[in-house]
């Protein structure tokens, strides 16, 4: 930050990420409200002011979950709230163990991709397994690239939701954590984009 006691709006939106015209309207629903300088009236931010409000409001919200079952949940959730695209890289390992519930993510793909979601994956085509998926998948309209993909699985909903899953052997002990934030989506995003076209 620069060194003196306030900053201009144009410094803080600079230090906060906005734009000048998103503080503006912030004042205006009291979230982020400016002193006035005595002399020229202008808006004026103390650093303490935007420090509080970094450590108060604007970091990623961060929701984590353990255990296979909400791994499914999840799934489900971005088939079916998704509005624009999913992107998602994805391990070598099978999609689950259950038949009925592969039918049923199968399905709610299919709707998804009718609704004019984009679907693309990148992930490990060397078991015949996922071949099928990938064929399966591709009829519906889904373009998967193959890549010998381990470890951390993500998945971008809409360019909103990121959601980060570390398998384990244990199904109890696999993570989930969803990040509601749109810098860190734009990252993910761009690493995606970079994969993909590798």
């Amino acid at each position: 930050m620069i060194n003196k006691s306030f900053l201009t709006i144009s410094e803080a939106a600079d230090v906060l990420g906005v734009h000048p015209n998103t503080l503006r309207a912030w004042e205006k629903r009291k979230k982020l409200i400016p002193e006035r300088d005595e002399v020229t009236g202008y808006r004026q931010y103390s650093k303490k002011q935007i420090r509080d409000y970094l450590l108060r409001g604007s970091c990623p919200k961060i929701e984590m979950r353990w255990g296979y079952d909400y791994s499914v949940k999840a799934r489900r959730e971005e088939l079916s709230l998704a509005r624009k695209s999913i992107e998602a890289l994805v391990s070598s390992e099978s999609t689950t163990s259950s038949v009925s519930l592969d039918q049923e993510l199968f399905s709610l793909l299919e709707e998804t991709i009718r609704l004019g979601v984009r679907v693309r994956f990148i992930r490990d085509l060397s078991s015949e397994e996922m071949k099928r998926r990938a064929q399966r998948m591709s009829r519906m309209g889904v373009k998967t690239r193959d890549r010998k993909v381990s470890g951390v699985t993500f998945s971008v909903r809409d360019g909103k939701m990121v959601r980060i899953e570390v398998p384990s052997d244990n199904p109890d002990q696999r993570l989930n954590l969803v990040i509601r934030d749109r810098k860190m989506t734009r990252s993910f995003l761009l690493l995606f984009e970079k994969l993909w076209q590798e």
